[in-house]
Order: C-alpha cells, then sequence, then structure tokens
C-alpha cells in the first residue's frame, strides 16, 4: 500500500536520488526550511502530490521526473523574499497526471523541458515573477497550448513558445505578457512585429 515520510524541520537541501524509484512513496509534507531539491530526488517515485514551502529556492534537474502519479504541486507564497524559486530543466518531465499548475507565486525561472511531456495539464497561471521560460518547458502539453488565440501561435497563459504553421510575415501580439527563449528563432519571413507594453520579458535569441 501507500507509505509516507516524515522529514525533519532541520533540513535544508534534499539530495541527489534520495528517494529515487519510491515507488509506494505517496505522501511526503516537505518541511518549511528546505532550500534546494536535489536532481532526480523523488525521480520514479510514487508521489500523488506535493506542496513546496515557501522556503524553497531551487528545484533540481529531473527532481520528479516520470512521478506518475503526482496529480497537484502546490507553491506556498512567500511575501517576504518575493520570486525567488528556479524550475530546473526536467523537473516534472513526463509527470503525465498532473493538470492544473500555479506559478503565481514566487516563481522565477522554468528552464528547458521542465514539463515536457505532462500531457494532462489543462491550467497553467503563470505570476508576474517570471521573467524566464525556455521554449520548451511545455512541449508535449497538448491539451494545455492554445494555437487560436494568435493563429498559429504557440501560448500559454500569454507567454509564445513557437509557431505551429508557417512563419507569418506580420504578427500582433496584443495581449501577450511573455516571450520565451527561442519562440522565434529561424522565422525569417517575419518582417513586421507589434510588441505591446504588455510583455514583460523576451527570451534568449527570441527573434534569432
Amino acid at each position: 500500500g501507500d507509505e509516507s515520510v516524515a522529514l525533519s524541520s532541520n533540513i535544508e537541501t534534499i539530495g541527489y536520488e534520495a528517494f529515487y524509484g519510491c515507488t509506494k512513496l505517496a505522501n511526503l509534507t516537505i518541511p518549511e526550511g528546505v532550500v534546494t531539491i536535489d536532481g532526480y530526488a523523488f525521480c520514479k517515485s510514487g508521489l500523488k502530490s506535493i506542496t513546496l514551502p515557501k522556503t524553497i529556492k531551487t528545484i533540481g534537474y529531473s527532481a520528479f521526473e516520470s512521478c506518475e502519479s503526482l496529480g497537484t504541486v502546490t507553491f506556498t507564497e512567500n511575501e517576504a523574499n518575493g520570486y525567488t524559486v528556479t524550475i530546473e530543466h526536467n523537473a516534472f518531465y513526463n509527470c503525465g497526471s498532473l493538470s492544473t499548475v500555479d506559478f503565481s507565486t514566487n516563481v522565477t525561472e522554468i528552464d528547458y523541458g521542465a514539463f515536457d511531456g505532462c500531457s494532462g495539464l489543462t491550467s497553467v497561471t503563470i505570476g508576474n515573477g517570471v521573467t524566464s521560460i525556455a521554449s520548451s518547458a511545455f512541449d508535449g502539453c497538448d491539451n494545455l497550448i492554445d494555437t487560436t488565440t494568435i493563429k498559429g501561435i504557440e501560448l500559454v497563459d500569454g507567454w509564445i513558445f513557437g509557431y505551429t504553421d508557417n512563419c507569418p510575415s506580420s504578427l500582433n501580439l496584443t495581449g501577450v505578457r511573455g516571450i520565451a527563449d527561442f519562440a522565434f528563432s529561424g522565422c525569417d519571413g517575419l518582417a513586421s512585429v507589434t510588441i505591446p507594453d504588455s510583455v514583460m520579458s523576451i527570451g534568449d535569441q527570441a527573434f534569432s
């Protein structure tokens, strides 16, 4: 059956592969005071939900990769320190049961492949603290990406990640809040772009 683990309130780091492959580990409270979850820490574990404390600063690469039962991830607001959390590459890769994620508190950076393969995602809230999102952060999230608000442009909660049709010659990005890394890389037919004041971030090589 399902098992749980109680962690000491003195812990600051959950180390590399600490709970890797613990398929029966369904319940775990990450105590306030934990700053870092290292790479592969919970990869392929049986976690069903996770709440990240307001002290967390780094969710390491592949930390929750292939946690196929993981249905909810909650970020706890930290009003004192503001937006501080970095989600490293492939952190939640292939977590197919995730349906909603809210980055409206604390999160500042979402690295490449962070939610790649999370096919169950239908809602993502990207807060104003997010200043950097890699282009492939939401690859394989077909139920999440909107291509109708601006025809052919891949949007997630107002952020552009790329395009699906042939590269347009002109774009009006009214309503867009951010442009991810490499979003229009190689789009050599693009001659005119209108970028509104609503855009808070333009990613690395966005128009290279």
